[in-house]
C-alpha cells in the first residue's frame, strides 16, 4: 500500500498504522510534539495532546488517549522525510493543508 500512495499520503497512512492515533488525533498531531530519538537506540515520541474534528480543536476523546505514543525507526524515517518536503518546519501541523492548518483527513481520503 505505501509504495503506491502518494505523499503525504504514504506518511499520513505509516503513522496511522504505527501509533493506532484516531483521525482526530492524527489531525491534531503538530512539530511541537514531536520528540525525535536522540539517538539510535531510543525511540522518539508523538505526544497527543489536542484532537482536532472538523474546525473544533480539543482535547482527544479520553484521558487515556493524551499521551506520548513512541515512534518506531520506519515511522521516524517517514516524519523525517515529511518535515523536509514540508520545508523544515519548527511548528505547526504535522500534516497541514496549503494554508498551513490541519489537513482535513476526510476529503483527502475521498481524493485520493
Amino acid at each position: 500500500m505505501l509504495k503506491v500512495l502518494s505523499e503525504p499520503s504514504a506518511t499520513v497512512v505509516t503513522t496511522a498504522a504505527f501509533t493506532g492515533l484516531r483521525l482526530g488525533e492524527l489531525r491534531g498531531l503538530t512539530w511541537e510534539s514531536y520528540e525525535p530519538s536522540p539517538d539510535e537506540e531510543s525511540l522518539g515520541w508523538l505526544n497527543v495532546t489536542q484532537s482536532v474534528w472538523r474546525n473544533t480543536v480539543g482535547n482527544p476523546k479520553t484521558a487515556k488517549s493524551k499521551a506520548s505514543v513512541p515512534v518506531i525507526p520506519q515511522l521516524a524515517q517517514s516524519l523525517l522525510m515529511h518535515r523536509k518536503r514540508c520545508g523544515d518546519p519548527a511548528k505547526g501541523p504535522i500534516f497541514a493543508n496549503s494554508v498551513g492548518r490541519p489537513l482535513d483527513l476526510n476529503a483527502w481520503y475521498q481524493r485520493e
